[in-house]
């Protein structure tokens, strides 16, 4: 086959692995597992603690061995009384966040959520400096937080050397 002919061929398999990707639409099309009916037997059970308005809430907590969406090594469900889950997923160490996958992951999540709640958008050039490592003081983050607006508010954050993901008020119901 001559060189045309393996251009050809790569970039039909590269078409169709483009097809065959799962199209988003909600947070829970990120996952390859439901996030819904999480935690299960993997997570290890904390403390029974009680959250700032003194309800009952049971936190659990998994390390992944493979980044979850290419970024985060650790997942925290919080259970509440009524069912509803918060979940947070976390990396320590932005040194080791590639600024790709977080821009694949702001830029999808903006197609769904749109403009955040500070009425920013797509991934950009103050993302860059914002995740800036040597910078301890980096303000990187998005917020889609108006629970009237929006059925799963979410926020991604930069807080230190620390980047976390929360999606608020998780149920077991489809969406």
């Amino acid at each position: 086959m001559g060189l045309f002919g393996k251009l050809f061929n790569k970039s039909e398999s590269l078409d169709t692995t483009k097809k065959e990707q799962k199209i988003k639409r909600t947070i829970f099309d990120f996952f390859e597992f439901d996030l819904r009916s999480l935690p299960d037997e993997t997570f290890i059970k904390g403390s029974d603690e009680f959250n700032t308005v003194n309800e009952p809430i049971i936190k659990y907590r998994k390390r992944y061995n493979d980044k979850l969406l290419g970024i985060f090594d650790y997942m925290e469900v919080v259970v509440f009384n009524n069912g509803k889950k918060n979940i947070s997923l976390t990396v320590e160490g932005i040194r080791s966040i590639s600024i790709n996958k977080l821009r694949a992951l702001v830029n999808d999540l903006f197609l769904i959520y749109g403009h955040d709640s500070d009425n920013k958008a797509a991934f950009n050039s103050n993302d860059i400096k914002e995740m800036d490592p040597n910078d301890e003081y980096g303000l990187f983050g998005r917020s889609w937080s108006d629970s009237d607006k929006y059925e799963y508010p979410l926020m991604i954050s930069r807080i230190d050397s620390e980047l976390s993901m929360t999606i608020w008020g998780v149920d077991g119901n489809e969406s």
